[in-house]
């Protein structure tokens, strides 16, 4: 009897004290199981947020998927998928500041998946190009033969993207004016065609390289240039061939860059190296190099750009029959880009330089500036078009300017 009740007694002991164990446990378990448990719920949110995200998209309750996508990035800051998504609507609503953003966010968070981030960066590059400046080489007389940018705008490429363009402009002028030695003619018309690439390196970095093939028209053999009764541009047939080789590189800190992706601050540089003859009247004798000061910056639909440059001239150009001593000079442009949509963009721009020659060629002492307005404009997926006219503000400016170019993203 006495051993029974011992027995009941230890049984007794050891559930009164496991009981409370066992509860211990189960309401003030470990840290780490408090963290998984955290997580797990914050993943089940997450995935249902996007989940209603992604239904609310596909029946275009843009509102309503744009409040759950935010809901997910506040449960998962580094969805990249997130971003890429709220980038996608808000380029449907045409709100191309957001749109690039998140686009910008969702590529760097994606660095690890390589699929991913070339889709991303595919939305990214397309609104660089659209809300960039056109694309013109300023064939401005004589300082066509010299390093003159084109505009540029401060985005980079994405990274590892590609864009290759190819286009032709058409430049004319009918200038006349007395000076010293007799009458000063330029009646002319330049044909340029050129093919670009430009490369994104990294983020803030981007390669560029451009060559071209060029033709001077002379109309009824006009194009007379007197100084110290010699005329100094050199006779002879004009023929078609390369003309420039130009290799370039373009710099925009991410600290100098604003969050709509637009706005920011850049510099780039580029070397001129010179293929023609003399005697074509296609370019200097040697290298010129050129630096460039861009800024951006956004108002709601306009991006606006400027650009300020400096270009340094080698010495010993042979681009005359007598030696002329040209003179560095200063690039310059501002433009305005109004983003219709994802496919099109409207381009207005006013740029040009100071006189290369103003010291020696009496006749071609004044700056030279043209106003140019376009359009660009997507035709597929990959295929971007660009087209422009512009015409000149001054003697030495060219009348008319007509530009074309045909564009793939790769």
């Amino acid at each position: 009897m006495l051993a029974r009740l011992l027995f009941v007694s230890f049984l007794l002991l050891a559930v009164t004290g496991l009981m409370p164990a066992k509860l211990f446990a189960q309401n003030f378990g470990s840290d780490e199981d408090d963290i998984e448990l955290t997580r797990v719920l914050r993943q089940d949110r997450y995935n249902e947020a996007m989940i209603n995200g992604k239904e609310a998209l596909k029946e275009r309750r843009f509102k309503e998927a744009i409040n759950y996508f935010e809901i997910a990035l506040n449960l998962n800051a580094n969805s990249y998928e997130a971003h890429n998504l709220l980038g996608d609507i808000y380029s449907q609503l045409k709100d191309h500041v957001r749109a690039a953003m998140h686009y910008q966010k969702a590529s760097v968070l994606i660095e690890t998946d390589i699929i991913g981030k070339s889709l991303v960066g595919e939305k990214l590059r397309n609104l660089v190009f659209f809300s960039s400046p056109m694309e013109t080489s300023r064939n401005n007389m004589f300082h066509s033969t010299l390093n003159v940018p084109p505009m540029q705008g401060a985005r980079t490429l994405p990274e590892s993207h590609l864009v290759l363009m190819s286009g032709m402009e058409i430049s004319q002028n009918n200038f006349s004016r007395y000076g010293s030695g007799g009458k000063n003619i330029y009646n002319a018309r330049l044909y340029e065609w050129f093919m670009e690439a430009n490369y994104g390196i990294t983020h803030e970095f981007e390669l560029t390289t451009k060559a071209t093939i060029g033709f001077l028209s002379e109309i009824d053999k006009d194009v007379l240039i007197w100084q110290d009764n010699l005329q100094i541009v050199p006779e002879g047939q004009r023929s078609i061939g390369p003309s420039d080789l130009y290799v370039g590189m373009k710099w925009e800190p991410s600290r100098f860059r604003g969050e709509d992706e637009f706005s920011g601050l850049a510099i780039a540089s580029s070397f001129k190296v010179p293929m023609a003859a003399d005697e074509d009247m296609l370019t200097s004798g040697t290298v010129d190099w050129n630096i460039n000061f861009i800024g951006s910056k956004r108002f709601d639909r306009l991006i606006f750009h400027g650009n300020l440059g400096y270009t340094f001239l080698f010495r010993g150009q042979s681009i005359f029959a007598k030696q002329i001593n040209f003179n560095d000079f200063v690039t310059f442009g501002f433009a305005g880009v109004y983003m219709i949509s994802d496919n099109m963009s409207l381009i207005a721009q006013i740029e040009g330089n100071t006189s290369a020659f103003a010291n020696d060629i009496d006749v071609l002492n004044s700056a030279v500036t043209t106003l140019t307005a376009g359009l660009k404009y997507r035709l597929r997926e990959d295929w971007l078009l660009q087209m422009g006219l512009g015409v000149g503000l001054g003697n030495q400016s060219s009348d008319f300017i007509g530009n074309f170019g045909l564009g793939r993203h790769f």
